[in-house]
């Protein structure tokens, strides 16, 4: 035997609550699960608590219990069976008692027994419309034969009248009158063939009904295995959906699995772009006070050259001076320097353009490497369900052929006639088309879905190597101006201590000048103020020179 049919979901929630109803009952037989009902004997104990006067005691020793697994059951009559058993309990004359029973449940408990109650009360209000009318046809017909009975006894009880009245006037009246009577009677005979000929009728339309009743019993019976047939065909459409969804699910989990690695790859790569962003703000801020200090340096560097220009014309002593406080060695300092940093960043620039080369091919390389990867698992993903899709096929055709040769061998059983045969094939070759139908709609609902999927991967691949393009691109300035701030820093401190040896000479120098010109000592200046102060004894010392030369 099969196993027990895999409830659908909107089926579950009313099934366990009618379950849990019944359990209400305290019946011997076990009842807490479906495969323990299967064997109907817990629900013949409920309706023999339910109603014992119509479900008494000899009904209820008919029941077998050692019957193992019920199949009709089990196919798709456990709900109908429970919701049955629900009106039963609902019109009974211990319906407030029962009430009661199903008050004292849970919630929701509650309210699926009340939908279930409600959709019983509907089928059964449906289900006796249609008896009434079926009753109130058979009542009508019943009532014209009746009626027709009835007219018929009428005439044939005027007929023995008139009859016993032609042998009382026989004997009195003379022979015209036999004459008359013999005319009579002969009409009267033909009268009485004429009602024979048309009870003769009606019996055989009564026939014909009779026949026509035994043909819609055998039409019942025929639908009803017709009926078990849809059973089993709507067990394996439900089989069917169930494996699909489970390979639709299977198929679907490793694409959300990538989804949500590159959703966590995207998050860091997002982390450290942020990162960046605050680095090259602490940049940028360097790189202006760096800006500004490089202007300080370049206006000491003007005022120095202005310097030199003005000592070409003064005397060897100045030139000294002047040799002193800018001295040649300084100058080539920078100059080596300059140059130094010119080839430092060329062969940078080399080197890093190499190493990208390098990274862009690697990663080139990784990118085919994971899109065959990618593909290969595609088609063999897409090779198994095919095959699976193509198994499905084959049994629910094997299913269908079974189905089918048990109707044929059924219909030959009741008929044995080539035109039920033809009835009874059309309803499932009508279901496996369906069937088939629904299955090439999953395949194209199947095959747009991964054609949606690997586009939305292909977007989320484009946008991951346009984000790593960019950061690459960005990495690689903020590289390029580390390197730069670094060897701008090393200038600058190289210079810086130059100058700081040259402003102590230069500090010293005016120190000892000044007092004595003034006889004491200026108090300490900063960098830009000494330079200022040296420009003006240069000035000054440049027009008193002309004096001491004319002396």
């Amino acid at each position: 035997m099969e196993e027990t049919q895999p409830l659908s979901q909107s089926e579950l929630p009313l099934c366990d609550s009618l379950i849990i109803w019944l359990q209400t009952f305290n019946t011997t037989a076990p009842c807490q699960d479906v495969k323990q009902l299967t064997n109907g004997v817990a629900m013949a104990q409920v309706l023999h608590q339910i109603d014992m006067a119509w479900f008494n005691e000899s009904w209820l020793s008919r029941i077998k219990e050692d019957i193992g697994d019920n199949w009709r059951i089990k196919v798709s009559y456990i709900n109908e069976l429970l919701q049955l058993i629900l009106g039963c309990a609902v019109n009974c004359e211990k319906k407030q008692e029962h009430i009661q029973n199903i008050m004292t449940l849970e919630e929701s408990v509650q309210h699926v027994v009340m939908t279930a109650i409600q959709e019983v009360s509907c089928i059964m209000i449906t289900y006796l419309k249609r008896a009434l009318e079926e009753l109130q046809e058979a009542q009508a017909e019943k009532e014209e034969l009746r009626q027709r009975c009835q007219e018929l006894d009428m005439q044939n009880e005027m007929m023995n009248e008139k009859l016993d009245h032609l042998f009382v006037s026989e004997k009195t009246n003379d022979g015209n009158n036999i004459i008359n009577a013999c005319f009579l009677y002969a009409r009267l005979e033909a009268a009485k063939d004429d009602y024979r000929v048309h009870c003769e009728e009606l019996e055989k339309q009564l026939i014909e009904f009779q026949h026509r009743n035994d043909e819609l019993t055998s039409l019942a019976e025929e639908t009803r295995a017709l009926k078990d047939e849809i059973d089993v065909l709507r067990y394996g459409l439900s089989k069917y959906n169930y494996v699909t969804s489970e390979l639709l699910r299977s198929h679907f989990s490793i694409p959300l699995f990538y989804q949500g690695f590159l959703e966590i790859s995207l998050y860091r790569l997002e982390e450290k772009h942020e990162a960046l962003l605050k680095e090259k703000e602490r940049l940028i801020e360097q790189r202006d006070t760096l800006k500004e200090t490089n202007e300080e340096l370049r206006c000491s560097q003007v005022q120095q050259d202005h310097l030199n220009q003005t000592d070409t014309s003064a005397t060897k002593s100045y030139e000294n001076l002047a040799a002193e406080i800018m001295p040649v060695e300084y100058r080539e300092v920078f100059i080596r320097l300059q140059h130094e940093n010119k080839m430092l960043r060329l062969q940078q620039e080399g080197t890093e353009n190499e190493r990208i080369e390098e990274l862009q091919e690697q990663l080139d390389q990784k990118h085919r490497k994971m899109n065959e990867l990618e593909t290969e698992q595609s088609k063999e993903r897409i090779r198994e369900l095919q095959q699976q899709i193509e198994d499905l096929q084959k049994s629910l055709q094997e299913q269908g052929s079974k189905s089918e040769g048990e109707s044929v061998s059924n219909l030959k059983f009741y008929y044995g006639n080539s035109v039920a045969y033809g009835l009874s094939i059309i309803g499932p070759v009508q279901k496996i088309s369906e069937l088939e139908a629904a299955l090439q709609k999953k395949d194209e609902d199947m095959k747009a879905m991964e054609e949606r999927y690997k586009m939305y991967l292909e977007k989320q691949l484009a946008e991951k190597e346009r984000r790593i393009e960019i950061l690459e691109s960005e990495c690689k300035v903020a590289k390029f101006r580390d390197y730069e701030e670094k060897l701008i820093v090393s200038a600058w401190y190289n210079k810086s201590l130059a100058f700081q040896k040259l402003g102590m000479e230069s500090r010293l120098v005016s120190g000892s000048g000044t007092c004595r010109d003034t006889g004491a000592c200026a108090p300490a200046r900063s960098f830009l103020a000494q330079q200022r102060h040296i420009t003006s004894t240069r000035r000054n010392l440049s027009v008193k020179v002309p004096a001491t030369t004319a002396d």
